[in-house]
């Protein structure tokens, strides 16, 4: 939270001083400069505040298929969940998922890296991997590995 806070105060503060330029950059350079410095500001400031993330895809040639999730790390204002594929009326123990983070997403990034899950006895056994990174104004400050491993008992 206080990281999410802390990059929304220095994005506030960096648009502060954008416009505040815009007046001399006209002046001095014209109207396409301050155009051009704009759109780029814009694109810069887009990719720091995006939670850019895969999801999970289901196979279409496979009848019954459920996607259910788990929270495998809690924080204040933001978790990082495991979501999982499984077809309901199967005996295969093949099963696909990935991590996704939900929350506030300003400041930092998941990358999720590896995820194995496997089925028996109505438990997935579950090891998942990924990199947290730490961002201020889209630049990686901390990269931080994480992994996750339990069990989750089938519904």
């Amino acid at each position: 939270m206080i990281w999410s806070v802390l990059n929304l105060i220095v994005l506030v503060c960096f648009l502060f001083i954008c416009f505040s330029v815009l007046k001399p950059i006209k002046e001095n350079l014209g109207l396409l400069a301050v155009v051009i410095f704009v759109v780029g500001c814009l694109s810069f400031i887009k990719g720091s505040v995006m939670n850019d993330q895969q999801g999970i895809s289901v196979d279409p040639e496979i009848k019954g298929q459920i996607v259910e999730g788990e929270n495998v790390q809690k924080e204040m204002f933001f978790s990082i969940e495991l979501l999982y594929v499984h077809a309901k009326d199967t005996l295969s123990n093949e099963m696909h998922g990935t991590t996704v983070k939900t929350g506030l997403v300003i400041g930092h990034e998941w990358k999720p890296a590896v995820s194995r899950l496997s089925l028996k006895d109505h438990k997935i056994k579950y090891f998942c991997s990924g990199i947290h990174d730490w961002k201020l104004l889209g630049l990686t400050l901390y990269s931080e590995p994480k992994e996750f491993e339990g069990v989750i008992e089938m519904k």
